[in-house]
């Protein structure tokens, strides 16, 4: 139990840092301060779990059960306090990253939706190195910034695949996985075109820990689930990929290759080596996804 005063002792620290936000750029050790009352805050008035709640009022729940003072802090927020605009190596952005998406993370109401934000994050950081680019912004030092966030956000997906040993199993997240591949590929392939191949090697790290994470997910999916699921994961994934060769944004050597692909999982299928297919399938995904992400990121990118 709280001892009385605790909690306003808290939220008066908040509130010093709030103001102290409104005049100076903030350290990352500020940032965390930050963080930290603002989640002990929202935790002493925690939102309590709902699991019959429905999808349809989920949205004014949430809104309801927050305290008054996270609402205010949004709002404060909103006037532009932490713009979500901010790039890498403008002062405002650890704020933006550190504080802002960590607590906007740690209310969401399941492990799937924690998932699907942290994916959202990191179609964010792409966009932020599209805008560099295009702003003549991109140097060492904000890809090495970008690189450090970027890592953070593998790291957080992957701690939290490990902490939710039942929730987070079969399609989705292989599908989140892969799509973090996709994205961490197609990081290094716009650094090394808009500033240097030698600048884009320091993201090998970021798609290597991608790519293992992704690749123990598959092959736990594999070990956990029956050939009819995985035929059906298949097949979905499959019209996927016909969808995307139908609406022909790819390139002409990108479209060639996937109708080889295909030709590949059915040989596969014919020859009932699931497996194989399953890998060449989603290999095939992860390739039109990077080369989307590459090419058309806007279309892929979130608001806060």
């Amino acid at each position: 139990m709280e001892k009385p005063g605790t909690m306003d002792n808290e939220y008066s620290k908040t509130e010093e840092l709030l103001e102290k936000g409104k005049h100076i750029s903030m350290t990352f050790s500020e940032c965390k301060e930050m963080k930290s009352q603002l989640l002990s805050y929202a935790k002493f008035h925690g939102v309590k779990s709902h699991s019959s709640v429905n999808a349809t009022s989920r949205g004014a729940w949430w809104l309801r059960s927050l305290s008054a003072t996270t609402l205010a802090f949004f709002l404060f927020m909103g006037t532009g306090y932490a713009s979500t605009d901010s790039l890498p190596g403008e002062p405002l952005y650890a704020m933006k990253v550190y504080v802002v998406e960590e607590f906007i993370s740690a209310t969401q109401l399941s492990d799937v939706d924690k998932l699907t934000y942290k994916v959202h994050q990191l179609e964010d950081r792409l966009a932020e190195i599209h805008q560099l680019a295009s702003q003549g912004l991109l140097t060492l030092d904000t890809i090495k910034i970008s690189q450090e966030t970027i890592q953070n956000h593998v790291d957080d997906v992957a701690s939290l695949i490990n902490r939710s040993t039942s929730t987070l199993r079969g399609g989705y997240v292989i599908d989140a996985t892969g799509n973090i591949v996709s994205i961490a590929r197609a990081t290094e392939k716009v650094i090394g075109t808009e500033f240097s191949e030698a600048a884009s090697d320091s993201f090998e790290d970021v798609v290597s820990d991608a790519v293992d994470m992704y690749q123990f997910e598959l092959k736990s999916f594999i070990a956990a689930e029956t050939d009819v699921v995985v035929q059906e994961y298949i097949e979905n994934q499959l019209s996927e990929i016909a969808s995307e060769i139908a609406e022909e944004d790819l390139t002409d050597s990108t479209t060639k290759h996937l109708s080889e692909n295909l030709v590949d999982v059915n040989e596969a299928l014919n020859l009932d080596e699931v497996d194989t297919a399953l890998k060449i399938v989603n290999e095939t995904i992860q390739q039109v996804k990077t080369e989307e992400y590459v090419n058309d990121f806007s279309d892929e990118t979130t608001d806060l």
